[in-house]
């Protein structure tokens, strides 16, 4: 049975979880300190949650979640983490872009994001504007979404683009469900093409819309609603 994009019957760790009290471990270790209650009796390590169950965490503040959008400019390197100046709260990128790529990167303290939003097999799309030298041919397209071999950790590995598109003689547009590292710029070597300039434009629904370059900016109350939900997180 689901509610709220939660299946049950659930561990109370990945119920925790869910909730945004924190990370699994982080649950087990509420638990283990006697704070978490199911239906008023002192939760125990793996017990499982009904629907009809009610869960309180009790003497522990909940983290307050920061999600924002920053568009990267070309030539800053993604930083490990970021320090907002006006809440001093210290927040991370979801995914990097390299030095020379600019556009569009989700930051948050939220670390649960990571896993859901950069693992392929959550099918999350990452949509790129990228600049080329060369006129492009139909053949180019075709190879991008068919399959290239890209060198990734010491190996040759097959990537396909999940879509791309012709947007102007020299623009390409092309969507990505995976991230290995420099994958647009070597799928594009691969089939002869030159970049001049390489913009990430969307992540999922989110888009770099008109936000200015370097500018960091919050998302809306639904923004975050519609984030979390995409990733399974409450």
């Amino acid at each position: 049975m689901t509610q709220n994009n939660i299946t049950f019957p659930i561990r109370i760790n990945a119920y925790l979880a869910h909730k945004g009290i924190g990370t699994r471990k982080g649950a087990d270790s509420l638990i283990s300190q006697g704070k978490v209650f199911i239906n008023s009796t002192r939760a125990k390590l793996g017990a499982i949650v009904q629907k009809d169950d009610v869960v309180e965490v009790k003497g522990v503040a909940q983290k307050k979640y920061l999600y924002l959008l920053w568009n990267k400019p070309r030539g800053v390197a993604t930083p490990e983490s970021k320090v907002l100046d006006d809440t001093k709260v210290k927040v991370f990128p979801i995914g990097r872009l390299d030095k020379e790529t600019d556009g569009l990167i989700l930051l948050s303290n939220d670390t649960r994001l990571s896993e859901r939003l950069l693992n392929p097999k959550y099918n999350h799309e990452k949509e790129y504007e990228v600049s080329v030298r060369e006129d492009i041919v139909p053949i180019q397209l075709q190879r991008l979404t068919s399959g290239v071999k890209i060198a990734h950790e010491g190996k040759r590995v097959l990537v396909k683009a999940k879509k791309v598109e012709k947007i102007e003689r020299h623009i390409l547009g092309i969507t990505l469900t995976e991230g290995r590292k420099h994958q647009i710029r070597q799928m594009c070597s691969a089939v002869h093409l030159t970049i001049n300039n390489l913009r990430r434009i969307r992540i999922g629904d989110l888009k770099l819309g008109k936000l200015r370059k370097d500018q960091i900016q919050s998302l809306s109350e639904k923004q975050i609603s519609e984030l979390r939900a995409s990733v399974g997180l409450m």
